[in-house]
């Protein structure tokens, strides 16, 4: 298995880095979308757990995304399984019927819609 893949302790980010770091966001894109800024996304955990398990997945992957190519407010962040080899896992066959299927989900809830308003990093 690839060295990268390894479970190892997750990296932290102290809260003043990620303060700056959150701020440092919304500043660049405030001229371009205003107050329509999005500040981050929820992933319920049950729902990663439930693809990684489904899919016998090494990881996730995140992929940021623009629903619509023109509006930065249609912002999105899609999700896929990653295998032991470090290879997104794209599709898979279903079953008997031998079709390609998806294994790509949009499981986030973008902030400013679902937020923690009174979080520092807001």
């Amino acid at each position: 298995m690839d060295n990268q893949l390894q479970k190892k302790e997750p990296k932290r980010v102290p809260k003043d880095t990620a303060i700056q770091e959150t701020e440092n966001w919304r500043s660049i894109l405030k001229p371009v979308m205003g107050d329509k800024v999005i500040r981050g996304f929820f992933i319920p955990i049950e729902d990663l757990t439930a693809i990684a398990n489904m899919h016998q997945a090494s990881g996730m992957r995140g992929y940021i995304c623009l629903t619509d190519k023109n509006d930065f407010s249609s912002i999105s962040f899609i999700v896929v399984p990653v295998d032991e080899n470090n290879k997104d896992i794209l599709s898979e066959k279903n079953g008997a019927s031998e079709e390609e299927i998806s294994t790509i989900y949009d499981l986030t809830k973008p902030c400013p819609h679902f937020c923690d308003p009174d979080s520092p990093l807001y």
